[in-house]
């Protein structure tokens, strides 16, 4: 009786815990593999393996492996709890005739280079059992926008190094298990184009309709002060507010909603006094809690813009040392992590802080000090936007990259870019001593390419250009002494700077080389750097050498050639031999557009960080996250056809799956406003006049439809409003359609008039003490180019 007993017993518990665990299976097939010898500096030769579409595990001292991450999503409000393998097949062992190669220590990408020792783990490579343990392990489980997203390391091959053989198996089938957790429910806005992104992140797309619902209403979090309605926003100090309105306008044509919000609002807003979820409430806490509460709402924020150079900054902590922590806007774009988990206020700490790499925002940042540097970027932005190239945008498929040094030795671009964009891009690669003096670990520096060099071929117009060397706040290295010697007291690097004349301690002094040299105003740029510290956003001065302003500011900001986006890194980055670190990541920021899973940069920078590349925290974005890369030569829109009818509007683009956004011209679209996607034509239903018509779609300049005569009297206007037409009459009898009074602009008005042609003012015209009233008058020259 005892024993049928515990019989009956154990099989309701089976039953119970089989009934509470759902699994997900999966099947991972692999290339063959192939092994080639290396020479370590210890003189001895290893053996290095590698499979096609199989990144290289770098865990230091340890064997080199293939490692396949695969992704997987599971329902929303349950978390993973182990992988089962179900089987493999056709399991083949081999004997090598060297050791596997080991994870040597990364390189540091800053400017000097210290000498890291190289050994392997004696205990691991003298042990008779397989590495690693199993060919399946959960590596993490992070959220994209409420979804729950876990990534499994997957192992073709183990090695075991007593009997220095390996086993090899082309196919693994395993089932992941997970169990209800309320814990892992998260109630985060998701709509329908949102499935879309998420079908991309990982490899189980055909589950997504089932997995991961809409969620167009989550629980709101009250009433607030500061109201923000904007899909586009712009977090800025008050004294810069007035600089954006031409960008938010321009957002809007495009049908973005966008709006901007002082930081002293925010800071000064009882509502964000706990700070974000997780109490941690100094500034950089209270600003990811009004982003968080401004994203997670229907129609809420999706692209933000920090500008300013006193808008609050993140620091990861995992170094003792305050300087040597690393800003990141990370913190800012995803908002389930827990910064602080181990209260120790040392943020995002590794392991202690597990962060989650994937973005519910898009986040990127300028540091600009005043108006001017704001409408400098801004004419970036929309010269690269709306009129790249000034009509030829045949330059946008030119890319130029710069590689010296260690990336030269291991041929990184080659390896790890190229592939990625030369069936889109023509490629002009720089190397040290392109191929003249020895390459690149020379007795002497190498003449070629100077900085001078690497500026005038910028001038030669590219829409992408990259920098894959050693870099400071304010320089890169192109070419070095050796393999990046540098000397005290000695002139060995030749360096592009941001500015000309500033020399770090081993710069070669030259003219020429500075990025406020570059005349590419009507051909901006995107520049993407792996170089250590290029634009840390705290300024942070290791040297102590009192420089001006760092390589992403400068380029962005400051100097009026340049680009609207620099992406790099705000502390030391590192790279292996097999690539990985920041390299990883402009790998699959650029296989993000050219495999059209999407062209925002901030979208494809996003991507970039979700691979498992260590370097999450330090590569960042300076610019407009929103701004779309082109992938190709820009078409003209040649056959726009539009006809009004009482209060409709019909517009037809004489194209398909194009974007047309309709908005009235008098006050930023809040009269009438409608944007239609993946349409030809649309008819546009009790619009209000005047207004303004555009169509865009990608890899084709945006057409802008304006009113041609547009009248303004009886108006009293004391807010912010951009209006664009082809000609301007202002007074109070300018026209019998509106009844007669004056203009007045009151302050704290911000009023931006924007003509093809005329601005004709005529009687009782005031613009009151306090308020701001400006025509910018477009005339297409290099200039403005616009």
């Amino acid at each position: 009786m005892k024993k049928i007993l515990i019989c009956i017993l154990i099989t309701f518990l089976s039953s119970s815990y089989l009934f509470s665990q759902q699994s997900i299976s999966y099947n991972v097939s692999f290339s063959p593999y192939t092994i080639t010898d290396t020479l370590y500096n210890d003189s001895i030769v290893y053996n290095k393996i590698v499979i096609n579409d199989c990144y290289l595990t770098s865990d230091v001292g340890k064997p080199v492996l293939p490692v396949k991450y695969v992704r997987l999503l599971i329902p929303r409000g349950t978390r993973a709890t182990n992988v089962i393998i179900n089987q493999i097949s056709n399991n083949q062992t081999q004997t090598l005739l060297h050791k596997v190669c080991y994870a040597t220590p990364p390189i540091i990408l800053g400017e000097s280079l210290e000498n890291v020792e190289e050994e392997y783990d004696t205990i691991l490579y003298s042990q008779s059992t397989p590495f690693p343990t199993s060919r399946v392990s959960i590596v993490s489980q992070n959220f994209f926008r409420g979804n729950c997203i876990v990534t499994i390391a997957v192992y073709p091959i183990l090695y075991t190094p007593s009997i220095n053989q390996i086993s090899y198996v082309p196919n693994i089938s395993f089932s992941l298990n997970y169990v209800s957790d309320s814990n892992y429910l998260k109630d985060m806005y998701f709509d329908e184009k949102d499935r879309g992104l998420l079908s991309h992140m990982i490899d189980n797309p055909d589950i997504v309709t089932q997995f991961a619902p809409v969620n167009l209403s989550p629980a709101s979090s009250g009433t607030k002060n500061i109201s923000v309605n904007a899909k586009y926003l712009v977090v800025t100090e008050r004294k810069l507010l007035p600089a954006f309105a031409e960008l938010l306008d321009w957002k809007r044509r495009k049908g973005l909603p966008s709006q901007a919000v002082a930081i002293e609002d925010i800071l000064a807003d009882p509502d964000y006094n706990n700070g974000d979820a997780h109490d941690i409430n100094d500034d950089a806490g209270k600003l990811r809690q009004f982003l968080y509460e401004a994203y997670n709402k229907e129609n809420g924020v999706e692209y933000v813009l920090l500008a300013g150079a006193n808008i609050p900054i993140r620091k990861k902590g995992d170094l003792e040392y305050e300087n040597y922590r690393t800003p990141t806007d990370l913190y800012f774009s995803d908002f389930d992590a827990n910064w602080d988990l181990d209260g120790d206020q040392l943020y995002g700490e590794y392991p202690d802080d597990p962060l989650d790499r994937f973005s519910e925002i898009y986040v990127g940042r300028l540091m600009s000090q005043n108006e001017w540097e704001v409408r400098n970027w801004t004419r970036k932005v929309l010269v690269y936007e709306q009129n790249p190239g000034n009509g030829d945008g045949s330059y946008l498929t030119k890319a130029f990259f710069t590689q010296a040094d260690f990336l030269q030795e291991h041929n990184m671009f080659e390896k790890c870019w190229k592939p990625e964009i030369e069936n889109n891009l023509s490629v002009t690669l720089f190397e040290e001593d392109h191929g003249v003096e020895g390459g690149y670990n020379t007795e002497n520096t190498p003449s070629f390419p100077t900085g001078a060099d690497v500026i005038n071929e910028f001038n030669n117009h590219h829409g992408l250009i990259g920098f894959l060397n050693h870099g400071s706040p304010n320089r890169v290295s192109v070419a070095t002494k050796g393999d990046n010697y540098f000397g005290v007291g000695e002139r060995t690097t030749y360096n592009v700077t941001s500015f000309d004349y500033e020399a770090g301690p081993s710069t070669i002094l030259e003219d020429g080389n500075g990025f406020d040299n570059m005349t590419n105003y009507c051909y901006p740029t995107i520049l993407f750097s792996i170089s250590c510290r290029t634009m840390p956003f705290d300024n942070w001065d290791e040297w102590n050498e009192g420089y001006r302003r760092n390589m992403g500011d400068a380029y962005t900001s400051v100097i009026k050639g340049g680009g609207p986006v620099y992406i790099g890194n705000t502390r030391d980055a590192w790279v292996s031999s097999g690539g990985g670190g920041v390299v990883t990541i402009g790998q699959n920021f650029f296989k993000s557009a050219f495999q059209n899973v999407t062209y925002n940069l901030g979208k494809m920078f996003s991507f970039g960080k979700e691979s498992l590349s260590y370097a999450e925290c330090v590569s960042n974005f300076m610019g407009c996250p929103e701004t779309e890369f082109w992938t190709a030569v820009p078409n003209n829109f040649t056959n726009v056809s539009y006809q009004e009818n009482g209060s409709s509007l019909s517009v037809n683009a004489g194209v398909n799956d194009v974007s047309i956004c309709v908005m009235s011209a008098l006050d930023n679209g809040e009269t009438y406003y409608q944007k239609i996607d993946n349409v030809s034509s649309f008819n546009f239903q009790n619009i209000s006049k005047p207004y303004n018509v555009t169509i865009t779609k990608h890899n084709y300049y945006p057409y802008l439809f304006n009113p041609n005569d547009l009248y303004i009297q009886n108006v009293n206007w004391d807010n912010e409003r951009v209006i664009s037409a082809n000609r301007f009459f202002i007074g109070t009898d300018v026209t019998n359609n509106i009844p007669f009074g004056n203009v007045i602009i009151n302050a704290p008005a911000n009023i931006l008039l924007k003509p093809i042609e005329d601005v004709i003012i005529q009687s009782d015209f005031e613009v009151v003490s306090g308020a701001s009233f400006e025509i910018k008058i477009n005339n297409n020259d290099e200039n403005t180019c616009l």
